[in-house]
């Protein structure tokens, strides 16, 4: 799968037929995320197997992250040295999206509604991961995907 990302991304395994590159695993943790708090909020059952799967998934994007932090000489590059120390995923929300953007909040909230900028809702609010929003305004600059 061509992602254009550098060659060292780890590609995992997640039992016999599932495998996830780093870019692929960034999106599919917000998606289970999203789904893992949904079913918390519902005291759902989670299967084991899920968690685990979710765990490895978020692991498999962090060292995507890191490496394009790496890449790029962006501050926490050295973080990857120590693997096991996993720091908090920060996020965004519609506003710093926005002053970033120069749009109004509801320009962005459209973005994210229409597939254009990934997103997770979560309490009724829109979520944005940064590596996201910085592909998003690379493709805006470019000029592909503006209304």
């Amino acid at each position: 799968m061509e992602s254009g990302v550098p060659n060292d991304i780890p590609v995992r395994s997640f039992g016999p037929l599932v495998w996830v590159d780093g870019a692929t695993a960034h999106y599919l943790e917000s998606i289970l995320e999203a789904g893992l708090r949904q079913s918390y909020a519902k005291n759902s059952p989670v299967p084991e197997q899920v968690r685990m799967f979710a765990k490895h998934v978020s692991e498999v994007a962090w060292e995507y992250r890191m490496s394009v932090e790496h890449s790029s000489g962006a501050s926490g590059a050295n973080a990857t040295s120590s693997m096991h120390v996993r720091p908090a995923r920060r996020m965004m929300d519609t506003q710093e999206v926005a002053d970033l953007a120069h749009i109004s909040r509801n320009g962005v909230a459209e973005a994210a509604r229409r597939g254009r900028l990934v997103a997770t809702r979560g309490g009724g609010r829109w979520e944005f991961d940064p590596t996201d929003v910085e592909t998003w305004l690379a493709t805006r600059a470019q000029g592909v995907g503006n209304e």
